[in-house]
């Protein structure tokens, strides 16, 4: 599956608002709110550590690291196997509630028959027909979690 990296970069909606992950630290104003990305939840996913996985060996935990560096350094495209999907599914499934699963299987799931050279431009027009504008609001993430 091919993905855009602008596409990585959007913010997940749900109900037609944004995800809040609370302020954001940086740039010029600390406090303005965050916002959770396709990315970032698929990285989140990646990285944590789960109660069912504490035997998880070292080279799972270095896969699962390179994937998400692979994740966070894509710049144009971003490929990845159906088998990565499936973990990273699995992983996202694990880690928040249906409120972010549901946005980021979509995600995964959309450009599954999109020919390459339509990835950056279809992918992006469909999100947007299918959610209302997003509300600058959003929802606390933090509160969304298992």
């Amino acid at each position: 599956m091919i993905y855009s990296a602008k596409d990585l970069d959007e913010n997940i909606t749900a109900f037609g608002r944004f995800i809040k992950m609370g302020s954001g630290g940086e740039g010029e104003n600390p406090e303005a709110p965050s916002y959770l990305t396709y990315r970032g939840a698929m990285m989140d996913a990646l990285l944590a550590t789960f109660p069912d996985e504490t035997n998880l060996e070292g080279k799972e935990k270095a896969r699962r690291y390179k994937l998400a560096v692979e994740i966070e350094s894509a710049k144009d495209r971003l490929t990845l196997e159906i088998e990565t999907i499936s973990l990273i599914k699995t992983l996202v499934g694990k880690l928040y509630s249906s409120l972010v699963v549901g946005p980021v299987w979509d995600f995964l799931e959309k450009t599954k028959d999109l020919p390459q050279e339509t990835v950056n431009s279809n992918a992006v027009e469909k999100t947007t027909q299918k959610n209302p504008k997003p509300s600058p609001e959003g929802l606390d993430a933090a509160k969304l979690r298992n």
